[in-house]
């Protein structure tokens, strides 16, 4: 089954540019991506992002690896792929479930899976179609521990947020020969647990349909400060120097990948 999602709204695009959040998030993704693919040979890459959204982690991509690399994106939502055509970051992009991946089986060197699986159904199906299609590593992000549920999840219509235990059953499911794990976003994982201890009646509820990444503006100064901050993070995060956040990152590596 497909599954739901949000309807897009251009406006939020202006915010993600300026968020210290989203940019810092997507180039973060991105980084993971390219230090997976370092040792690479064949060229070009191809690599997927299933659920890209407006292609911000492909734009990143693109912008490192240039012509050395065939980008593809898919996204249940097919006005937010218009919006990453007309954008230029979405170059090869086409409307599909990510449990019925339109591609051939070990097509692409990396799949990247950020901030998918928490809004399908069956998540373990997703996985394995996930890997069906990558000879290569499969890069996930998933939303973590589910006391830091908030009504931006309600927002953003997630089903769950994962444990570290959760994760791992779910990753074990589809017996990789390798799984990494490791946190990242301390500093918002802070905000969103401040947020909810000062919003408790409004989190059962959804008190707003804009995400809190994109819910609130802030000044240059501060908004450059943030984004220091959390750039900072992030690099020890990639380093897996990072113990608790309010996401996962994980590598999995099919059995017989080098």
């Amino acid at each position: 089954m497909p599954q739901n999602t949000i309807q897009y709204n251009p406006d939020d695009e202006e915010s993600a540019r300026l968020s210290w959040y989203l940019a810092n998030r997507d180039r973060f993704v991105a980084g993971l991506a390219l230090n997976l693919l370092r040792h690479q040979s064949t060229m070009p890459l191809q690599i997927l992002d299933a659920g890209c959204g407006t292609g911000g982690v492909l734009a990143q991509l693109h912008r490192r690896l240039g012509m050395r690399a065939q980008l593809y994106g898919c996204d249940m939502s097919q006005e937010s792929l218009l919006w990453g055509k007309r954008m230029g970051r979405v170059a090869n992009g086409c409307s599909a479930d990510v449990c019925a991946l339109p591609f051939p089986d070990r097509q692409f060197s990396l799949v990247i899976c950020s901030e998918v699986l928490e809004h399908v159904e069956d998540d373990e199906a997703a996985l394995r179609e996930l890997m069906r299609v990558s000879h290569g590593p499969l890069l996930l992000t998933v939303p973590a521990h589910p006391y830091l549920w908030s009504d931006s999840d309600n927002a953003l219509l997630h089903k769950r947020r994962y444990t570290r235990k959760d994760l791992l059953r779910l990753l074990s499911s589809v017996k990789p020969a390798t799984v990494k794990i490791g946190a990242f976003g301390m500093l918002p994982g802070i905000a969103v647990a401040a947020y909810n201890c000062l919003n408790r009646r409004q989190v059962a509820e959804t008190s707003s349909h804009t995400p809190l990444a994109s819910r609130y503006h802030y000044s240059p100064l501060v908004n450059a400060v943030l984004s220091a901050l959390f750039a900072a993070e992030l690099h020890c995060a990639s380093a897996s120097l990072i113990c608790w956040g309010h996401a996962w990152w994980a590598i999995l590596r099919a059995q017989g990948e080098s």
